[in-house]
């Protein structure tokens, strides 16, 4: 099965910022991604809006997603932001969708228990 990138440089609304870098930094170091097809996600941010242009990105990721999948490719997401998983999920469409989400946190949090305010 061939494997797509989507690379998301984005965190809280903001491109190349903070853990926006990661996705790049992933990229550079990733051996096995050598030769890999990249597509990238960039959306109208020149007026910094962090909820309406973090939405944006999700929504380009769903689009992005779903195209890979319309492929039947494997979509390979590498973001800086925990709310591309939204993005993710909406892109996988209808069938039972599987994901699997790692980041540089330990925990496991529901509503009540987030100190973070993270889930």
């Amino acid at each position: 099965m061939r494997t797509q990138v989507i690379q998301v440089p984005y965190d809280s609304g903001h491109r190349d910022y903070r853990m926006g870098l990661g996705p790049k930094h992933i990229l550079r170091h990733l051996e096995a991604g050598a030769g890999l097809p990249v597509d990238q996600v960039a959306v109208d941010d020149r007026v910094a809006r962090e909820v309406g242009t973090s939405f944006a990105v999700a929504r380009q990721i769903a689009e992005k997603v779903g195209h890979v999948m319309s492929r039947r490719e494997f979509p390979l997401v590498l973001a800086g932001n925990r709310i591309s998983c939204v993005g993710t999920l909406g892109g996988l469409g209808m069938a039972p969708p599987a994901m699997i989400c790692l980041d540089a946190h330990g925990d496991f949090n529901t509503p009540e228990t987030t100190i973070s305010g993270f889930l």
